[in-house]
């Protein structure tokens, strides 16, 4: 498979590890390029079975990063980042 040829160098956030995108519309386009390539790829199978996710993408939303000051993709939903930061804050305040 031929890689896709970008004039942008690919750059990552030094604490998280994810790639960066400079604005929130470049990593969204980024989000509808894998959805769409995964769906051209699905439909080029010979037929035989698939698993369940096999080929689908879990990216679904955009959030900014304030290490980097750029933009990452995460398959969090917000209810679920929402719930994570309750469950450590609320560790937070019983240890103290």
């Amino acid at each position: 498979m031929e890689e896709e040829k970008t004039n942008r160098s690919i750059r990552k956030c030094r604490a998280t590890g994810k790639v960066s995108f400079d604005t929130k519309t470049e990593a969204r386009l980024t989000i509808i390029k894998l959805k769409w390539s995964a769906i051209i790829r699905r439909n080029k199978i010979d037929g035989s079975r698939l698993k369940h996710r096999a080929g689908k993408i879990a990216q679904s939303r955009v959030y900014f990063c304030s290490y980097c000051n750029g933009y990452h993709l995460t398959k969090w939903t917000k209810t679920n980042y929402n719930n994570y930061i309750d469950v450590i804050e609320r560790k937070r305040a019983s240890n103290t």
